[in-house]
């Protein structure tokens, strides 16, 4: 797909400064319950972020490594988790009419693949947007760049919405530091071999 199509056929909400990614971000805490089992741990905002650009891979590497090896799968969400010591990006990819969770460690690019979910086992919004995904000529890859190109920043996270029966691309970007949400509409034209 050209990108120079995706990005004329978009309509693009860049909001600055959503969030400062400074350290004067407050901490998102989840302290352990006596008794409940599950470890304790303390991530701050910051800290995700500064794991993010310490990072050697950034979301674009990723989803290359991701395309090369899903081959006929589309990515649906991508995210970068800071709380693993090397980082990695949590992808969720849609074939065979299945969801499959996929990892990609942030300093190796190594692809490990873990559950997968039958696309029929989702929630109807859920669907609705793998069935627009799959119909649409857009993909995240191009979404991703495009946000990169118009905010100068790097990308942290891309998903997916549906907002008045559109499909709609949405790109968390770090540029500077301010975290600006990128909002890009697919070119309507269907995808060969769909109606």
């Amino acid at each position: 797909m050209n990108r120079a199509a995706f990005a004329l056929a978009a309509v693009i909400i860049t909001s600055a400064g959503v969030a400062r990614a400074t350290a004067d971000i407050p901490d998102v805490t989840m302290q352990a319950q006596p008794g409940n089992g599950r470890v304790s741990a303390t991530r701050s905002v910051g800290h995700e972020l500064a794991a993010f650009r310490d990072a050697r891979l950034g979301l674009r590497d990723a989803l290359s490594i991701a395309r090369r090896a899903i081959n006929d799968g589309e990515i649906v969400d991508v995210s970068f988790d800071g709380t693993e010591e090397t980082g990695l990006f949590r992808l969720l990819v849609v074939r065979d009419g299945n969801i499959e969770e996929s990892k990609i460690d942030a300093a190796s690019g190594s692809l490990t693949t873990g559950r997968r979910i039958p696309v029929d086992d989702l929630g109807d919004d859920d669907r609705a947007n793998v069935a627009s995904l799959q119909r649409s000529p857009g993909r995240m890859s191009d979404a991703v760049a495009i946000a990169e190109e118009m905010t100068g920043g790097r990308a942290v996270s891309g998903g997916l919405s549906m907002d008045a029966r559109q499909l709609r691309f949405v790109v968390v970007v770090l540029s500077g530091d301010d975290l600006r949400t990128v909002s890009l509409e697919p070119p309507q034209s269907p995808r060969a071999g769909t109606k």
